[in-house]
Order: structure tokens, then C-alpha cells, then sequence
């Protein structure tokens, strides 16, 4: 019984908290300049995440050689999103280039 109240009240604590901060984000009114410099998070954030993978073969040494083929995966994405304007093909191309980069061509790079 002890571990349900414990449960209900942290719901509780969590939502309380949650909707005081959604109540509050509707009253501030943000300007122009501050509205366009958030909208570069969402790509700051993924280029942080995503830079590390691809120019690191151990997650400790730059690797920019074409022996890696996350680069490689990363540069043929780049391509065919300009290309094609398309994350589905991106993501397709993507993902075959670094298999066959990994597991298939690796002789010939």
C-alpha cells in the first residue's frame, strides 16, 4: 500500500510542477531576437549529439580518414538531402552506405 501512495504522490509532484511551468511559459512574452536565436537549438543540440559519432571511430580520436564510415554514411546523407529534399531517402542512403561501407566495400576505400 506504502508503494502505491508513494507512487500517486510523485505523479502528483510531477504534474504539479509540469503545468506551473506550461501556466507560467504563457504569460512570458518573448521578443523577436530571442525567438529566432531558439530556434537554433534544435540544431545546435543534434550537431552535438550527432558530430561526435561520426568524426570519432573510438569515441576518442578524431578520424577523418575514408576508412570510417560514419563519415563517409554522413557525407553521402548530406548529398542526397540536398539532393532530394527527402529524409526517408536520406535515411535510406544513409544507413546503406554505412553498411556497405562497414560490412561489404570495405576493401575498396
Amino acid at each position: 500500500m506504502f508503494e502505491v501512495l508513494l507512487i500517486t504522490g510523485m505523479c502528483a509532484v510531477t504534474y504539479l510542477i509540469r503545468s506551473l511551468l506550461f501556466i507560467a511559459a504563457q504569460q512570458v512574452r518573448l521578443s523577436t531576437n530571442t525567438q529566432q536565436a531558439l530556434s537554433f537549438v534544435p540544431v545546435a543540440v543534434l550537431s552535438a549529439i550527432i558530430a561526435p559519432a561520426i568524426l570519432s571511430s573510438d569515441q576518442q580520436t578524431l578520424n577523418l580518414s575514408m576508412h570510417n564510415p560514419a563519415l563517409i554514411a554522413a557525407m553521402a546523407a548530406i548529398v542526397v538531402a540536398w539532393w532530394r529534399n527527402s529524409l526517408l531517402f536520406t535515411l535510406v542512403a544513409g544507413i546503406s552506405v554505412f553498411m556497405l561501407t562497414r560490412w561489404g566495400l570495405t576493401s575498396f576505400f
